[in-house]
């Protein structure tokens, strides 16, 4: 599974800065075809450190978070954060 995700973060990462910007990822997060407000809402869980671009461990919880929603799960509010079981997966 890392692989994956690993795999679609270099491709995501279009400047090779290790980091994926948010106009990076707005490609894939499209996509997704999930709402605006799901996609902030799972943006700013994954932005753990509110600096508006994901490294690897963010980006993993990024689309983790879509995949989860696209299978009818609930997105945490912004300031509830990341569930627990996650982070520590990361």
């Amino acid at each position: 599974e890392k692989r994956k995700y690993a795999t679609l973060f270099k491709r995501s990462d279009w400047d090779n800065d290790g980091l994926v910007l948010a106009h990076e990822a707005r490609d894939l997060m499209a996509r997704s075809q999930l709402s605006p407000q799901t996609l902030a809402a799972i943006w700013a869980m994954s932005d753990r450190d509110r600096d508006g671009k994901l490294n690897f461990p963010e980006f993993v919880c990024l689309v983790h978070a879509i995949t989860c929603a696209l299978r009818g799960a609930r997105v945490p509010e912004p300031h509830e954060g990341a569930p627990q079981e996650l982070v520590n997966s990361l």
